[in-house]
């Protein structure tokens, strides 16, 4: 693990990133990405105080938690696998979150006034706030698995789409609603497979 006070950029298309990398500094901390790889490893927002900000659009195909401090995309879209809040801040701006599944036990996560999407993978609220933010969740399946969401106590989304990706007219998308949760904005199902 490498443990971070400073920034991190990743700009040579040569790079490849393979480590964990926890944001531990005091004050605010930057993450670029304009070429290169990351491979493997969690990112983890674990800060005192300060905030965690990109500065381009971070594609990353490994999780994310945020344990401490805060995380603001602002205005870059963001992608990672899994994300985690078990404390801290997310503080979503106008662009897109991407996930394959989203897990909130504590903390504070306000999403995108645009899309999140949740690729495959499972809602799973514990515990904490979540804010939508005007935005749009959208759970999609693209790989025949559909997902479980568990809401927690109380749950408000915007705007809610249930969408199919996954080829094959045999084929359909299923999610398991452990409990309700509400739609204050627009309720879409489709099938986008083609």
């Amino acid at each position: 693990t490498v443990a971070l006070a400073g920034d991190l950029s990743i700009s040579d298309a040569q790079a490849n990133l393979y480590a964990k990398v926890t944001f531990n500094g005091t004050g605010d901390q930057y993450a670029s990405k304009d070429a290169g790889v990351v491979s493997t490893g969690t990112w983890t927002v674990n800060k005192a105080s300060g905030t965690l900000s990109p500065t381009t659009t971070l594609t990353i195909p490994n999780p994310l938690t945020v344990t401490a401090g805060t995380f603001n995309p602002d205005i870059y879209a963001v992608s990672f696998g899994a994300v985690t809040i078990n404390g801290g801040t997310f503080t979503g701006g106008s662009e897109s979150i991407t996930c394959t599944s989203f897990t909130q036990s504590s903390g504070t996560f306000t999403s995108t006034s645009g899309t999140m999407t949740i690729n495959n993978g499972g809602f799973n609220r514990t515990g904490g706030t979540f804010t939508h933010n005007s935005g749009t969740v959208v759970f999609e399946d693209n790989s025949y698995g559909g997902g479980t969401i568990t809401p927690g106590t109380s749950l408000t989304l915007y705007n809610v789409t249930f969408s199919q990706a996954a080829p094959g007219d045999d084929y359909t998308a299923t999610y398991n609603l452990a409990a309700g949760f509400t739609v204050a904005g627009n309720l879409t199902v489709q099938n986008t497979s083609g």
